[in-house]
């Protein structure tokens, strides 16, 4: 192999042609010198947090009728060892829909998803978020979602009469500490979209903050 082809630059240059994911999971298993910058560019933007679940031990989670998936187990240090390897190479998710039907994660799956062994982000170089918020499971989580390099994060409310449930829930998190890069915020609900009121109090704490 050419040494110009060990410098990171241009693996990195090369990989972003490359256009089917498949190919990089391949390279990415038979080609060692490869290997990480093609994790780094297959893990980069995923269609939904699913793939992260998905990517540890399978007798941890099961999936039930195909949309929703169910703790089966306790997370061990092991399977946190196996989710930090991907979650770390992970810039952008999307919201999760395949075929037009949402994937649910069960709420224990997604509670426990919420307690990793060291108080950490569970995504510490996310700079993109598409987030459903479908139960209290779901809003506990994306604290645990949101950090520093957050720049544009779009959460879709679900329909239902929770009062915990409603957008002006996200008001409660403090994002001008935890993401003082995020300037990009959309908050739904059905056919709402909100930015008005939760909108502009959240731009005047980033700027009071940023005044500080």
């Amino acid at each position: 192999m050419h040494q110009a082809l060990l410098i990171e630059d241009i693996q990195l240059y090369i990989l972003n042609q490359v256009e089917q994911k498949s190919d990089l999971s391949a390279l990415a298993r038979t080609c060692q010198a490869f290997t990480q910058v093609a994790l780094d560019v297959l893990w980069r933007d995923l269609d939904c947090f699913i793939r992260l679940i998905q990517c540890m031990p399978p007798d941890l989670w099961s999936p039930q009728a195909v949309t929703e998936d169910t703790l089966c187990r306790p997370i061990s240090s092991s399977d946190w060892t196996i989710f930090h390897k991907y979650s770390r190479r992970v810039h952008s998710i999307k919201l999760p829909f395949k075929d037009s039907t949402p994937i649910t994660i069960d709420d224990s799956l997604m509670l426990a998803l919420c307690t990793p062994p060291a108080p950490t982000p569970l995504l510490p170089n996310l700079t993109s978020l598409e987030w459903p918020i479908q139960s209290d499971a779901y809003l506990i989580a994306l604290r645990r979602l949101v950090s520093s390099p957050l720049m544009s994060l779009r959460l879709v409310f679900s329909d239902a009469p929770s009062p915990s449930l409603h957008p002006e829930s996200t008001l409660q998190i403090p994002f001008q500490k935890i993401c003082p890069s995020l300037r990009d915020l959309a908050v739904e609900q059905g056919e709402a979209i909100y930015p008005p009121k939760i909108l502009e109090e959240l731009k005047q704490s980033i700027s009071q903050s940023e005044r500080s």
